[in-house]
């Protein structure tokens, strides 16, 4: 078990190389292989703490689709959040989208958060993930921004 999960890593750390995710990115992105059937075309990023507990990064079009969120429970055992360390999207985390033409992300087969920044509600907050999907393809994503407070 122990030497699949070390192929895992090694593959989406291939894929992450391969999409550009390596390092803290240069700004707001969203890019890889599933951009060639699903649009990710976005205006801003909205990141929040909701509830005290959910991390959501939201990649936001012109037009107020929700084209990729991430979110990070932070109440799972584990998945506490400090910088530099990476958690693992089959335990901490889950991608959605929330568009007109109601595609969907196929489900991850694995992935990892990095952030680089976190504080308080207030504070600048950095990150980046990255994603492989059971149909073979991939996506990547860096944020930054203010940690929003949002409740309900």
């Amino acid at each position: 078990m122990r030497a699949n999960h070390r192929t895992g890593a090694a593959l989406l750390a291939a894929v992450a190389l391969a999409l550009g995710a390596a390092g803290c990115g240069g700004g707001d992105k969203l890019e890889g292989s599933v951009g060639n059937s699903l649009n990710l075309d976005f205006d801003h990023v909205n990141i929040a703490l909701q509830n005290g507990q959910y991390l959501i990064v939201e990649y936001v079009s012109a037009s107020g689709e929700c084209v990729a969120e991430l979110t990070v429970d932070t109440f799972i055992p584990g998945c506490e959040i400090t910088p530099d360390q990476e958690l693992d999207f089959g335990t901490c985390a889950f991608l959605d989208r929330t568009t007109l033409d109601s595609t969907e992300f196929a489900p991850v087969t694995m992935g990892m958060v990095t952030l680089f920044q976190y504080g308080s509600v207030g504070d600048r907050i950095s990150g980046t993930f990255s994603v492989l999907f059971d149909n073979g393809l991939g996506l990547t994503g860096d944020f930054g921004g203010t940690l929003e407070e949002r409740n309900g």
